[in-house]
């Protein structure tokens, strides 16, 4: 199987926070984020990448999310401490996506990297 391509979802993220809503990156130090509240919510939109093949294949994925309980995708709850594999398949039938979830900041540990998204598109057919 040849490598997946794969993006990064670092900008595109929006914090909300006490009736307002500002723009955020991935990764953030942890620092940046304890000053912010007990307890802040993100979401981010991307599109699907289009598809080369019926074959081809979107995982979303993440890494440093000490903190964060449960991730929603497209309105499906993951429970990240029941998810050891940190990815999930992303359906192809949509042509928008919806990723947001809550964050307690009190989990954080100081001057640590938080936050990695990137999305995984594997096409077998490529082989």
């Amino acid at each position: 199987m040849s490598r997946p391509h794969t993006i990064k979802l670092r900008g595109g993220w929006k914090i909300h926070l006490e009736g307002s809503i500002q723009p955020w990156s991935f990764p953030a130090l942890t620092s940046n984020l304890q000053g912010k509240g007990p307890a802040v919510k993100f979401t981010r939109k991307f599109q699907s990448p289009p598809k080369r093949s019926p074959q081809q294949q979107t995982t979303l994925n993440w890494a440093k999310t000490d903190g964060v309980e449960s991730l929603d995708i497209d309105q499906v709850t993951i429970n990240l401490k029941a998810h050891p594999a940190n990815s999930i398949l992303i359906s192809s039938d949509q042509e928008t996506h919806l990723i947001s979830f809550s964050l307690d900041t009190n989990q954080l540990a100081p001057d640590q990297e938080f936050g990695e998204f990137w999305l995984e598109i594997t096409d077998p057919s490529d082989e």
